[in-house]
């Protein structure tokens, strides 16, 4: 069956008190305020709120964006339209493409697949290339993962009807019987239903009792609450985030088309935006039916790279992971507590020895932090490569964050383009990351929160003031627990705290990460990540610089160093910018 296309947070806290999308206050009891109810889209006008308000819909990719625009065009002003919704819940990480909530209608959760689309034998097929998932498994398991972490954080569901449909905005027409049993008719929105959704919708499911305006007030502002409030550092950061997101999209419009060429190298510091690059290139050369191989070093980046590229055909993992991938249909089996010096060579051997079983399987090989992939796992990589398809290498690196291969040479015959804005880190901290060999900070960078050092020596001092740290960013600037990363420049700092963590506070490794714990890891482990506020701890008196550039540069909106004098020394820290709390 063939159906023919036109081509290729913050989580706010519980309370009796309804916030609007303002961040105003209603009083409970009253009824919904005005703000309330404009907030949920019920007010004069005929169409639906885009929420948040100030989302750039030019972010999204352009099917998403052809999508969402429909959705805010075709149905009335009771309706709200959230446009990308991550969640994450019991180490599963999912996102909605776009979630329709209607104080009648409830809750819509809506999976994108543009392009040309063809399904055969159960199989779907984007573009010529078959999807792992089915677009109903993704939003299905989006969804129940969306319940279940509405449910664990008290937002009550009962009466809220939540469905699912699949929006396929280059098909003309959908088949009567649907697209196999899990797909039936009603549930696919093409062409004609996005050009009418309302119509299409009323064919979905009929209006129900109204939700009560409070409770959908909440479970909006839970569903997505980087809302615009009224002041305070709190607020200044979620602004700073949703200012750096709009940046990157800007500045890499341009870069992101030398993919034409065949290989390519992207160098830039930490925050200039390469990984967002390498997401988009693999999303460009899916589109383009092209096999696609994404490569990093460490499991975290693997993992958000993931969850990027979730539902298209690219094959993304560690290098490691990608070897083992690829040789276990050939026999190969990992020994029994491979050392590093097994990883640093007996994969790459492996993957030679069988070349000519595991053969050619990829059009295109695009690999984040470059810097780390040491010379002979990206010759091993370029040998994967099919001579007769595109034959694309593209990379991206930071040269200056090479901490496991030193000195790190890009491969030959790359056409190099630098990218020279931090376009992660608010101006407070981009100007800490410069002084440390880090790119210029953006011109009009937001946010002017002060880097603060704290004094530390012991291991019961350093537990003291990370404790009151994590305090002050909780309950001051209202930084949930999950967006707060403790980065140690030594495993046993970080075994220490995690075993003995500071008192009232859940300190987790990557793997056990969760809404409740703060991430606490070393700076090897979260190279490639970002948290709204990081605490740098080092009380060794001889921070290593480049750890140090590393680490600083995962904060967006506010960054604290636990250490040694030497620490802020080190960091180039101007007087009087130190804390002894």
């Amino acid at each position: 069956m063939r159906l023919l296309g036109a081509g290729g947070g913050r989580h706010a806290p519980l309370s009796t008190e309804t916030h609007d999308w303002l961040g105003r206050v209603t009083s409970p009891g009253c009824g919904p305020s005005i703000t309330t109810c404009c907030a949920l889209g019920v007010k004069t006008g005929r169409v639906a709120k885009l929420l948040p308000a100030d989302f750039d819909l030019n972010g999204l990719e352009h099917s998403e964006r052809r999508v969402c625009a429909a959705f805010v065009d075709g149905l009335d002003d009771s309706w709200s339209v959230v446009p990308n919704v991550p969640i994450y819940v019991d180490r599963e990480d999912r996102e909605i493409d776009i979630v329709l909530v209607s104080p009648t209608h409830g809750v819509i959760a809506v999976e994108v697949k543009g392009g040309v689309i063809a399904v055969n034998g159960g199989t779907w097929v984007q573009n010529g290339v078959a999807l792992r998932k089915t677009p109903m498994a993704q939003v299905v398991a989006a969804k129940h993962c969306l319940v279940k972490r509405m449910r664990r954080i008290g937002i009550e569901l009962n009466g809220l009807f939540m469905c699912h449909v699949v929006a396929l905005p280059d098909v003309g027409s959908v088949p009567v019987n649907g697209l196999g049993p899990d797909a039936p008719n009603e549930i696919i929105f093409a062409k004609p239903q996005l050009a009418g959704p309302a119509a299409a919708i009323a064919r979905l499911q009929h209006e129900n009792g109204p939700i009560p305006l409070e409770r959908l007030a909440r479970f909006l502002s839970a569903l997505r609450p980087d809302i615009v409030l009224d002041g305070g550092e709190g607020d200044t950061m979620q602004t700073t985030a949703r200012h750096l997101d709009h940046a990157t999209f800007i500045h890499l419009a341009a870069v992101r088309e030398l993919d034409v060429n065949r290989r390519v190298l992207v160098t830039g510091g930490a925050g200039t935006g390469k990984t967002w690059l390498a997401v988009d290139w693999a999303r460009r050369a899916v589109a383009r039916g092209e096999r696609t191989l994404v490569v990093c070093f460490n499991k975290p980046i693997a993992e958000q790279l993931q969850r990027s590229l979730d539902g298209t055909s690219a094959m993304v993992g560690t290098y490691h992971d990608i070897a083992v991938r690829l040789l276990e249909p050939q026999g190969f089996r990992v020994g029994a507590s491979p050392t590093a010096e097994y990883w640093e060579h007996v994969p790459t051997e492996a993957l030679a020895f069988h070349a000519d079983k595991v053969g050619t399987p990829f059009d295109t090989i695009i690999i984040d932090e470059g810097q780390d992939i040491r010379p002979h796992w990206m010759e091993s990589l370029e040998l994967l490569l099919d001579p007769a398809g595109a034959r694309r290498l593209l990379v991206t690196a930071d040269p200056a964050q090479a901490i496991y291969v030193k000195p790190w040479r890009p491969p030959n015959g790359m056409i190099e383009m630098p990218l020279v804005h931090n376009l992660r880190n608010s101006r407070s901290i981009a100007d800490l990351v410069r002084r440390l060999g880090g790119p210029e900070p953006m011109p009009n960078a937001p946010g002017r929160m002060p880097v603060s050092h704290i004094t530390a020596g012991g291991r019961k001092e350093v537990r003291k003031r990370v404790r009151d740290t994590i305090a002050r960013l909780t309950e001051a600037h209202g930084v949930p627990l999950c967006q707060i990363a403790v980065l140690t420049m030594h495993a046993s700092v970080r075994d220490d705290l995690i075993a003995d963590p500071p008192d009232g506070y859940q300190l987790v490794r990557w793997e056990d990460r969760c809404e409740e714990g703060v991430l606490c890891e070393t700076v090897h482990r979260a190279k490639g990540l970002e948290r709204t506020a990081v605490i740098l701890v080092d009380a060794s008196g001889e921070p290593d610089r480049t750890l140090l550039y590393v680490g600083a540069s995962r904060a967006v909106s506010s960054l604290t160093l636990i250490g040694s004098p030497g620490l802020a020394h080190v960091a180039g820290m101007p007087e009087g910018v130190h804390s002894g709390m």
